[in-house]
């Protein structure tokens, strides 16, 4: 009996030493990643006008639409199941390839339809270009999936920061010579094919042509809620933007569209860390509640205090750092920034909700929360984007995640048996630290920013991290937090190697 228990022990730390270790590794591609998406971003903000973003951004709308409803979930019903999956592999990959080349043949053939209805003749050449990006997706070694599974994030790491590295390098050189839309869009297909490359290089199994129809039910068994809650996002987190391309121009769209990039860029790289490391977690941990417990209360604590600041810094900083490093032309978008870096702090600290129903099983949750979310936008958007432009629509996004975001936290705190009181408490300590570093910059932003310029906005920057941190160490210590214990658990686990 003792052996057992020392048996299920070590498993428990290995699986916490896999969660911090995958952490970091996905912080790591989410960290460098951002740096070159932010400089590329950057550079191809001086370049390129707001109408070429635009324009893409009415391309990329179609092609999300089209992949969203030909969504199967079976990436993730495969990490979701139990036991061996090598048999479902190649059923998998058949119809990813299937669902590619179709997805290609629509976007092609509707591209002069789309660029009319968007009354954007510039958008239909994009789109025939972009309509070998899902055909190159589908081509993906399914093999990868294991990398999720089995929580092998240094492979992820390598994967995802090579797709977007090829992305920015390459769509910059363009953007040099061709100075369009174009520049962008075979951007884009470089870091498809390379991703397809290294998705074979990176692991050994090479899938066949070979379906099975039950495999493939049992697939779907899981995937058709995946495809619900995925349609339902797709209109909550494109309709907006296609709103904003119908009734406005493609400029505003490029206006709202790097406004969400630039203020939730930051903390979806935070979030997307969670989604990807603890959804297998959750999964491991389903049949263990005092485990599942722990760990959703430790994952909602140590998002929001990373991603709780960084919405504030975006918040405060918005203004100052358009003006300086993207120029006049793209001022605009700061009250749209300002919106979004709220919904930032707000879809940050539920973002740990979704993996958790994936992982214990209860997809059904997910799809119902997001139809009604879809329900508040179809209701909103058209009214409030008529009376108040690209600004409007932004605050129908923003309501949604308001009503519905903390009832998506209640309900999952109730699953894991968490007391809602201990959860409100790790939200509300980052949140009271943040509004002291916000208030702290406002108050200097005069006597610095706009007088000494870029050597003065980063010097606040850093020190606005400095007060934040030192606000946390020093709550930490009055109200017995906890923080620091947690941070020196993940320095500990990171100092320890996975056993071979």
């Amino acid at each position: 009996m003792e052996d057992k228990v020392n048996q299920i022990s070590i498993v428990k730390k290995d699986l916490t030493g896999k969660m911090v270790r995958g952490s970091v590794w996905i912080l790591g591609v989410k960290i460098g990643g951002s740096c070159i998406s932010l400089v590329s971003t950057l550079i191809l903000a001086r370049l390129l006008s707001p109408s070429d973003f635009g324009i893409l951004g009415i391309a990329l709308l179609v092609i999300a639409l089209l992949e969203t409803f030909s969504e199967t979930g079976f990436d993730l019903a495969l990490v979701q199941k139990k036991g061996d999956i090598s048999n479902y592999l190649d059923v998998a990959w058949v119809v990813s390839i299937a669902r590619g080349v179709l997805i290609g043949l629509l976007v092609f053939l509707s591209a002069p339809f789309v660029a009319k209805f968007f009354n954007s003749p510039e958008s239909a050449d994009v789109l025939r270009i972009l309509s070998l990006s899902p055909f190159l997706r589908g081509l993906d070694n399914i093999g990868i999936v294991f990398f999720r599974k089995d929580m092998q994030f240094n492979k992820i790491f390598i994967l995802n920061l090579s797709d977007i590295f090829a992305r920015a390098v390459i769509s910059v050189i363009l953007a040099v010579i061709l100075k369009n839309v174009f520049a962008l869009a075979y951007g884009i297909l470089a870091s498809r094919i390379v991703n397809l490359v290294l998705s074979y290089v990176l692991h050994p199994y090479r899938p066949r042509l070979n379906f099975n129809m039950k495999k493939a039910r049992e697939l779907f068994d899981f995937g058709k809620w995946l495809l619900g809650s995925s349609i339902i996002k797709y209109v909550i987190n494109q309709g907006d933007k296609a709103v904003v391309g119908k009734l406005i121009d493609a400029t505003s769209l490029g206006f709202y569209g790097l406004a969400y990039r630039m203020s939730m860029l930051p903390v979806t790289q935070v979030t997307n860390v969670v989604s990807q490391v603890m959804f297998p977690t959750f999964s491991i941990l389903q049949a263990d509640p005092d485990q599942l417990r722990k760990r959703f209360l430790e994952t909602i604590q140590v998002l929001s205090f990373f991603s709780v600041p960084l919405a504030g810094l975006i918040f405060i900083f918005s203004y100052d750092f358009v003006r300086l490093f993207l120029g006049t032309k793209w001022l605009p978008a700061v009250p749209i920034i300002h919106i979004f870096s709220i919904l930032g702090f707000i879809t940050s600290i539920s973002a740990s909700t979704g993996p958790f129903f994936n992982g214990i099983g209860k997809p059904k949750i997910i799809t119902n929360i997001l139809l009604a979310r879809f329900l508040i936008l179809a209701l909103l958007i058209y009214p409030l984007t008529r009376i108040w432009g690209v600004e409007g629509a932004a605050l129908t996004v923003l309501i949604s995640a308001i009503v519905l975001d903390p009832f998506a936290i209640y309900l999952v705190s109730k699953l894991s048996q968490n007391r809602l009181a201990v959860v409100c408490r790790s939200i509300l300590i980052p949140l009271f630290n943040t509004l002291i570093m916000v208030l702290f910059v406002h108050i200097l932003k005069p006597f610095l920013i706009d007088v000494y310029g870029i050597p003065a906005f980063f010097s606040l920057v850093l020190m606005s991290i400095a007060l934040y941190l030192s606000m946390a160490y020093l709550l930490d210590k009055i109200l017995d937090d906890g923080a620091l214990v947690r941070f020196r658990k993940i320095i500990r686990h990171l100092a320890i190697r996975q056993s071979t």
